[in-house]
């Protein structure tokens, strides 16, 4: 089989061009051709089509082969490029050579061409292959210097050897610091470090997560995957590992967990108010539940009369300047923290007593973090709630409201024991009790609603509007307030399970990749989990877990199918998509309601309930449903 070869002939002779062609063809090449001799022409020949190579004569009458070579060098500079003369000397071949040119053959010897040729083109194909292997090895270390996670790579005895900026800048350590350490300086005083050294060396791999500390003795946490890397022959070489500096991940899940601890204690307090019928036994259990459920250290209740004087103090919790701060309430020694609660009927934050009550009396004997909260109703101020705050957690507008909100139910409590002792003078105020209960719990929801805006504000109010468009459909459905209550629940909670994904990836302008995707997925499982254990009215997490369900099975987490679906979670699939599609995305525009009908028709049946599909467009379009603020 003949070898094909296109080559680029610089020759003001058409005779001799044809020789140098006639040259190729002997020794059994295909050879497409094409002669120059003017700058113009070879500038146009080389941007025309690629070449094998480029035969330039030396001398020529308008053109010279070392102007045809810092051409070719210009416009293709990996082109193999020889010289032919009949008249050349050594030291202008040398200087040829030394400005680039591979080879020059004379043209009484033209039996070396065809060797010089494939030689050259041998050499062009390896010097193709090593520039080729330089990039790919400057675009991976580049890659590594400029990734967000630290990456450190130790031999095979666990002696660092490579670490990136990544590294330096999360541990304190330049690169010539860190370099010759041991691996397992990453987390040196996390036992787990050693019991993640050893499965490496038996797993090869280890993921998980080590308390670190930088060259300042500042601990963080982070989550280290290692993995060994091994020859061709199945040894280690090298352990390679990703760390991920997750501190304000982990101190947010313990934020998460320490609210939800609270919405769950408030939900108990809340059970006690309508069970307990003496205001003594009430706030005593309160208190206990307080410590029982929560991590705060400490809580008191004090119970006030008109003039402002201590009639009962109830106390769970322990420390020495507790018990001696409460001693003082007990004996009706008024705190500045206690006064200024009660006199701005507001709750109070106070962290360090000698910056905020410096003129208190009892500051020395203060424990110190305490969040102070006026038990009141109707503008009567029955007493305060007191906690003694824990230092791993500083107080935040979402604790401090619920802390408010309970602290006033209680005082309605109060009041409407109160009532009840006076012979139910007032029996409306048992409705507004119940509604106050009612709407704690749907102040809880909608708190817990709030969580998932705040990691994700480009779609707020989106589980509100849901919620709006969910129980229209369920009206229009017939269910009965029992199950719209559940699914108005379901709809305002339904994205709850997104608190467990990375604030980058929820708000992340452009399409999701696969991976991310697969984290997006497991919101509603997650979801499932937070809210199972809730005592709603209702089958609110079921409904939660499948909202993400489709009729053809496609759906996720489960890939339930039509009738395994509940009726609910149907109509909170539609009104999620709908409100979804007609809202602006970081990735996207809203679509146009018109678009929006057309694509849900066209699915109905399919992915969506053919009955709220229908149910949905007459909302909109006969019964001018509109989404509020």
């Amino acid at each position: 089989m003949k070898k094909s070869l296109r080559v680029l002939i610089v020759e003001d002779s058409k005779v001799d061009a044809e020789l140098i062609a006639h040259e190729f063809a002997l020794d059994g090449y295909e050879i497409k051709w094409e002669r120059v001799e003017t700058p113009e022409a070879m500038k146009k020949a080389l941007e025309k089509r690629k070449w094998d190579i480029v035969i330039s004569d030396y001398s020529m009458l308008r053109f010279s082969g070392l102007e045809a070579l810092k051409l070719a060098q210009d416009k293709a500079p990996d082109l193999p490029f020889i010289l032919i003369s009949g008249v050349i000397g050594e030291d202008l071949a040398v200087e040829a050579m030394k400005e680039g040119a591979h080879d020059y053959i004379m043209k009484d010897n033209m039996k070396r061409l065809l060797p010089a040729v494939e030689r050259e083109l041998k050499e062009a194909v390896i010097r193709c292959g090593k520039e080729k292997a330089e990039e790919e090895l400057r675009l991976k270390n580049n890659a590594l210097e400029s990734a967000a996670e630290a990456i450190v790579i130790a031999n095979a005895e666990g002696e660092i050897v490579y670490v990136n900026e990544a590294f330096s800048g999360m541990y304190g350590l330049n690169a010539d610091k860190a370099i010759g350490k041991h691996f397992s300086c990453i987390a040196s005083e996390d036992p787990s470090m050693q019991s993640a050294l050893a499965a490496l060396q038996k797993d090869r791999m280890w993921d998980g997560e080590l308390k670190s500390c930088n060259v300042d003795g500042i601990e963080f946490d982070v989550n280290l995957t290692a993995q060994m890397v091994m020859d061709g022959k199945g040894n280690p070489t090298h352990i390679m590992g990703i760390i991920r500096d997750i501190t304000e991940w982990k101190k947010a899940e313990g934020r998460i967990k320490h609210l939800n601890e609270l919405h769950d204690s408030i939900r108990s307090v809340n059970r006690l108010i309508a069970r307990e019928k003496g205001i003594s036994t009430l706030i005593k259990h309160a208190c206990e539940n307080f410590v029982k459920t929560t991590k705060y250290d400490a809580v008191w209740i004090a119970l006030l009369d008109d003039k402002g004087s201590v009639t009962k103090v109830e106390k769970a919790g322990s420390g020495i300047s507790f018990l001696e701060t409460l001693k003082e309430v007990e004996n009706n020694n008024k705190l500045n923290c206690v006064r200024k609660t009660v006199k701005t009927d507001r709750i109070q934050t106070f962290e360090d007593p000698n910056r905020d009550c410096p003129k208190c009396t009892f500051r020395k004997i203060c424990p110190g973090r305490m969040i102070i909260s006026p038990m009141s109703y109707e503008n009567k101020i029955y007493g305060t709630l007191a906690i003694s705050h824990p230092e791993v957690f500083t107080p935040d507008i979402e604790e401090k409201k619920l802390l408010k909100e309970v602290s006033d139910d209680l005082g309605f409590a109060f009041h409407s024991i109160e009532l009840e002792e006076e012979n139910s003078k007032n029996k409306g105020k048992l409705k507004e009790s119940l509604e106050k209960v009612q709407k704690f719990l749907d102040g809880t929801v909608k708190a817990l609603s709030s969580v998932v805006e705040k990691r994700d504000p480009y779609t707020a109010g989106h589980q509100k509007r849901v919620a709006q468009l969910a129980v229209a459909l369920g009206r229009e459905l017939g269910l009965n307030d029992e199950r719209l209550e559940a699914l108005r629940m379901a709809s305002l909670l339904h994205d709850i399970g997104k608190i467990h994904i990375g604030a980058g990836v929820l708000n992340k302008p452009t399409k999701l990749d696969e991976l991310e995707m697969s984290m997006i997925k497991t919101h509603s499982t997650v979801g499932y989990e937070i809210l199972k254990s809730v005592d709603f009215p209702g089958p609110v997490a079921e409904i939660v877990l499948q909202h993400h369900e489709r009729l053809d099975g496609s759906g996720y987490p489960e890939g339930l199918s039509a009738a395994e679906i509940s009726l609910e979670a149907k109509i909170l699939a539609v009104a999620d998509v709908v409100e979804a599609y007609t809202s602006k995305r970081p990735y996207r525009l809203a679509y146009s309601f018109d678009d929006v009908i057309k694509k849900v028709s066209e699915e109905r049946g399919t992915l969506y309930d053919r009955e709220v599909v229908e149910k949905c467009i007459k909302l909109f379009k006969e019964k001018d449903f509109s989404f509020s603020n």
